[in-house]
């Protein structure tokens, strides 16, 4: 039995950088990342989500879907103590009554002045 290949084209978004695509679709589905673009070590927490959320709208646009198709992100911290200060920023920008499944973890390599770093993986209609 052979199995059948899909025809469908992967789209790649613009490059943010050499080897990355702001995002990638497949059919319906979309991947991108959002990353505080300029990021100081003076920013806060709560100012570099603002930046990431804002980074993932724009490339959630170019792809042709918005935040209300994300389905699971996952929310890297460098500091778990700063959870709330992320959790506020986060809970102002998901629309209401759509519930993302997300995780928050914390404690690992990040550059110091990096803060945070966020993956979401989104579907649209």
């Amino acid at each position: 039995m052979t199995a059948a290949i899909d025809e469908t084209p992967i789209v790649r978004g613009p490059s943010p950088g050499k080897g990355r695509s702001a995002f990638v679709k497949h059919g319906d589905f979309v991947w991108t990342v959002g990353f505080p673009k300029g990021k100081t070590a003076k920013e806060s927490v709560a100012e570099q989500t603002q930046v990431c959320l804002d980074i993932i709208d724009e490339r959630l646009q170019a792809a042709g879907t918005d935040k209300s198709q994300i389905l699971e992100a996952t929310v890297f911290l460098q500091d778990m103590s700063t959870k709330e200060d992320m959790d506020a920023v986060w809970r102002e920008w998901v629309p209401e009554s759509c519930g993302i499944s997300r995780a928050c973890v914390g404690k690992f390599v990040l550059k110091k002045e990096r803060k945070k770093e966020r993956r979401k993986q989104g579907f649209f209609f």
